[in-house]
């Protein structure tokens, strides 16, 4: 079967604060390549990502743009529900530090064929990922 291929777009607000270490308080824009293929079994699909973000600049502090990428599995249980796993890596945005590297537990519902809501679990796997993650999305697809 031919592979799907989406291209994607998203921005990333400032919501953490700062002050505490937990973000940078600038406004992030990715762009990347999702793929997806189905298996023999139609069930499980292969997942693959590549993608760049350009950072935004925090004062007093020389952020880098990064790379990221990951490789999957997902397996869908119904029409409307899929869980996939993905490890998942990106290059560090502060020169020195280890470049993060995570596994990554999803869970999607599609609402509507055009409308997702997405559940995300990380587990950092080095010092450049967080330990323990949760991320909520909602996903238009256009």
């Amino acid at each position: 079967p031919i592979p799907f291929i989406d291209l994607v777009a998203s921005i990333k607000f400032p919501t953490a604060d700062e002050d505490e270490g937990l973000g940078t308080g600038e406004t992030d824009f990715t762009w990347m390549v999702e793929i997806a293929r189905r298996l023999e079994n139609p069930d499980w699909i292969a997942l693959g990502e590549i993608g760049y973000t350009f950072v935004g600049e925090p004062s007093g502090y020389d952020a880098d743009n990064r790379w990221l990428y990951s490789i999957g599995l997902a397996h869908e249980l119904d029409s409307q529900i899929t869980v996939s796993g993905y490890i998942d890596g990106r290059t560090a945005i502060f020169p020195g530090n280890d470049d993060p590297l995570s596994i990554l537990l999803i869970g999607e519902y599609k609402f509507t064929t055009d409308l997702r809501f997405d559940t995300l679990l990380e587990f950092g796997l080095n010092d450049g990922a967080p330990d323990f993650g949760v991320t909520f999305a909602v996903r238009k697809r256009f």
